[in-house]
């Protein structure tokens, strides 16, 4: 699982403001009409059941982690079948290089100077890198520490927090977000992302989510800028609900397109998850409860009702689904959904952001409360800078060597 979308934090940190900016034209979606949203709520809408949850562990002092010197290279990384992408403890400005094969207990390989990163295979990783006005997709071999910016678009103008995006199967094809221009220092209301298809060679604008308002963000509010391909590469959603978000509960924030371009389905929904080809993400925004939705390419249904979730990651292969839950339910929760049978189960409270290491172990982090004016309502707890490999099977967990992971190879 990579971790993907825009963090709460930066999203705080690039909020608009300023009414100066005049927006761009909108640019025209292909005409062909996608899917229109008929949601029917499902029969069965279990509640997580409170069962099988993990004990929070005591508090633990964090030492600095030991590191290697840093970097360009990874040979110790040769031949190690699983490697993860994380954050050592105590260092700043570096990501650790583990190896993974027992997810319990990583052990650092290298350390290196960039700034977060995924997999793009075991030799391989790429991160992006922000310029004075663009984003650049860079790509570096773990073996020879070689870096180059891949093209196309090699460059991009940064939107609103930086550059989503997603590769398709063939390893050609990219979709990304991103805006005409760069956010201007005086704020917005400002020109939003758009969602581009280079492909064949060519680049292409499939549709525009609209103007960036001067507009606050709440905690766990759903706020997200993303685009993930299916696992057969076949479509790709793309959601930002940040531009065009001025009407909020009516913008159509999540699209679903064809491998080629076609539109499939537009609707308004926030942090979505392929289950195969099925696609879940959450409904019911702005509604008291909240939900979880389900499309496989006719309409929409709500499998899940009265849920708020977060940071849904799927366990590649399976129908299993771990997610944060943030809501009258459980305020601080991991989650596990099994999309097959229709059943959830919660494995442990003041915990979040979940990451499959394995088909076995999550990892996680800690959340600890935190009372207003400390933190802003409706945030009770905040993350710590400690994460934990919970067993599945035991019910167990061991704390990690590293405060946030990035990604894992090969995904779990």
């Amino acid at each position: 699982m990579i971790r993907s979308g825009l963090p709460l934090v930066l999203l705080i940190a690039t909020a608009c403001v300023s009414p100066s900016a005049s927006p761009s034209p909108p640019i025209a979606a292909p005409s062909a009409t996608p899917a229109a949203e008929t949601a029917t709520p499902s029969p069965q809408t279990p509640e997580p059941a409170a069962t099988a949850t993990a004990t929070p562990a005591p508090t633990a002092t964090r030492t600095p982690l030991a590191l290697p010197p840093v970097s360009a290279s990874c040979l110790a990384a040769r031949n190690v079948s699983v490697l993860a992408l994380a954050k050592p403890i105590g260092a700043d400005g570096v990501v650790g290089l583990f190896d993974a094969r027992d997810a319990h207990n990583p052990k650092v390989l290298c350390a290196l100077a960039i700034p977060g990163g995924r997999f793009v295979s075991a030799t391989e990783i790429e991160y992006t890198r922000g310029t004075t006005a663009s984003t650049q997709i860079v790509r570096r071999d773990l073996m020879t520490g070689g870096e180059q910016v891949i093209r196309p678009p090699g460059e991009v103008p940064s939107g609103f927090g930086g550059l989503a995006y997603a590769w398709g199967r063939d390893g050609k094809t990219l979709v990304y977000l991103a805006s005409v221009d760069p956010i201007p220092a005086s704020g917005c209301p400002c020109p939003g992302n758009s969602i581009h298809l280079v492909s064949g060679g060519t680049e292409r604008v499939l549709g525009y989510f609209g103007e960036i308002p001067g507009r606050g963000f709440s905690a766990h509010g759903g706020d997200q800028v993303t685009a993930l391909f299916s696992p057969s590469g076949s479509k790709f959603v793309a959601v930002d609900t940040i531009s065009g978000s001025a009407q909020i509960a009516e913008a159509k924030s999540l699209r679903v397109y064809s491998f080629d371009g076609r539109p499939l389905l537009e609707t308004n929904g926030t942090l979505p998850v392929w289950v195969g080809e099925t696609l879940l993400f959450r409904g019911c925004r702005f509604e008291n409860p909240a939900c979880v939705k389900r499309w496989d390419g006719g309409s929409v249904t709500t499998v899940l009702s009265a849920v708020q979730w977060d940071d849904p990651v799927i366990s590649v292969g399976t129908q299993l689904v771990a997610f944060s839950r943030w809501d009258g339910g459980c305020l601080g929760c991991v989650v596990l959904y099994d999309a097959g049978a229709n059943t959830t189960t919660n494995l442990g409270t003041l915990r979040s952001r979940p990451m499959w290491a394995s088909r076995t172990v999550i990892w996680w982090s800690e959340e600890e409360r935190c009372d207003y004016p400390s933190c802003l309502a409706p945030a009770p707890t905040v993350p710590t800078d400690r994460m934990y490999a919970y067993d599945v099977n035991s019910g167990s967990e061991k704390l990690l060597p590293f405060s946030f992971a990035y990604d894992v190879w090969p995904r779990g």
